[in-house]
Protein backbone atom coordinates (compact mmCIF):
# COMPACT_ATOMS: atom_id res chain seq x y z
CA UNK A 1 0.00 0.00 0.00
CA UNK A 2 2.94 2.38 1.08
CA UNK A 3 4.56 1.92 -2.19
CA UNK A 4 1.52 2.57 -4.42
CA UNK A 5 1.16 5.90 -2.31
CA UNK A 6 4.64 7.17 -3.43
CA UNK A 7 4.06 6.05 -7.23
CA UNK A 8 1.20 8.13 -7.07
CA UNK A 9 3.04 11.16 -5.06
CA UNK A 10 5.51 10.88 -7.59
CA UNK A 11 3.33 11.07 -10.36
CA UNK A 12 1.44 14.10 -8.51
CA UNK A 13 4.84 15.62 -9.03
CA UNK A 14 5.19 15.07 -11.81
CA UNK A 15 1.87 16.68 -12.61
CA UNK A 16 2.45 19.68 -10.59
CA UNK A 17 6.13 20.71 -11.94
CA UNK A 18 4.97 19.82 -15.47
CA UNK A 19 1.39 20.80 -16.34
CA UNK A 20 1.16 20.96 -19.54
CA UNK A 21 3.76 18.23 -20.59
CA UNK A 22 1.81 15.26 -20.51
CA UNK A 23 2.61 12.24 -18.02
CA UNK A 24 3.97 9.87 -20.03
CA UNK A 25 3.96 5.65 -17.87
CA UNK A 26 4.53 2.88 -20.16
CA UNK A 27 3.14 4.75 -23.67
CA UNK A 28 -0.15 5.81 -22.62
CA UNK A 29 -0.60 9.57 -22.14
CA UNK A 30 -3.38 10.65 -23.26
CA UNK A 31 -5.52 9.19 -20.19
CA UNK A 32 -2.62 9.65 -17.56
CA UNK A 33 -3.70 13.09 -16.25
CA UNK A 34 -7.31 12.12 -15.76
CA UNK A 35 -6.04 8.83 -14.35
CA UNK A 36 -3.66 10.36 -11.85
CA UNK A 37 -6.46 13.13 -10.39
CA UNK A 38 -8.66 10.16 -9.62
CA UNK A 39 -6.26 8.39 -8.15
CA UNK A 40 -5.76 11.64 -5.87
CA UNK A 41 -9.36 11.85 -5.35
CA UNK A 42 -9.87 8.60 -4.57
CA UNK A 43 -6.44 8.65 -2.36
CA UNK A 44 -7.82 11.52 -0.38
CA UNK A 45 -11.45 9.72 0.29
CA UNK A 46 -9.80 6.89 1.46
CA UNK A 47 -7.64 9.13 4.26
CA UNK A 48 -10.84 10.73 5.05
CA UNK A 49 -12.99 6.94 5.71
CA UNK A 50 -10.04 6.33 7.57
CA UNK A 51 -10.12 8.43 9.91
CA UNK A 52 -13.85 8.24 10.54
CA UNK A 53 -13.17 4.47 11.08
CA UNK A 54 -11.01 5.37 13.98
CA UNK A 55 -13.35 8.14 15.24
CA UNK A 56 -16.07 5.41 15.09
CA UNK A 57 -13.88 2.39 16.48
CA UNK A 58 -13.56 5.24 19.76
CA UNK A 59 -16.86 5.60 19.95
CA UNK A 60 -17.53 2.12 19.84
CA UNK A 61 -15.21 1.07 22.83
CA UNK A 62 -16.43 4.32 24.76
CA UNK A 63 -20.28 2.90 24.48
CA UNK A 64 -18.85 -0.72 25.58
CA UNK A 65 -17.11 0.70 28.87
CA UNK A 66 -20.22 2.87 29.26
CA UNK A 67 -22.52 -0.78 28.79
CA UNK A 68 -20.29 -2.45 31.32
CA UNK A 69 -20.82 0.09 34.15
CA UNK A 70 -24.26 0.61 33.97
CA UNK A 71 -24.09 -3.12 34.02
CA UNK A 72 -22.72 -3.63 36.83
CA UNK A 73 -24.54 -0.83 38.43
CA UNK A 74 -27.52 -3.11 37.42
CA UNK A 75 -26.32 -6.26 38.70
CA UNK A 76 -25.57 -4.24 42.12
CA UNK A 77 -29.06 -3.30 42.46
CA UNK A 78 -30.34 -6.55 43.37
CA UNK A 79 -27.68 -7.51 45.36
CA UNK A 80 -27.93 -4.50 47.94
CA UNK A 81 -31.77 -4.73 48.13
CA UNK A 82 -31.41 -8.52 49.06
CA UNK A 83 -29.09 -7.33 51.46
CA UNK A 84 -30.69 -4.33 53.05
CA UNK A 85 -34.01 -6.96 53.60
CA UNK A 86 -31.33 -9.39 54.83
CA UNK A 87 -30.48 -7.01 57.90
CA UNK A 88 -33.83 -6.40 58.79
Amino acid sequence: MANKNNHIQNLEQQLQQNPSQPITVNGWNEWGRHVLAELIRLNDNIDKIEVDIRKIDTKIATLEVKSGVWGLIGGLIPIIIFLFFQTM
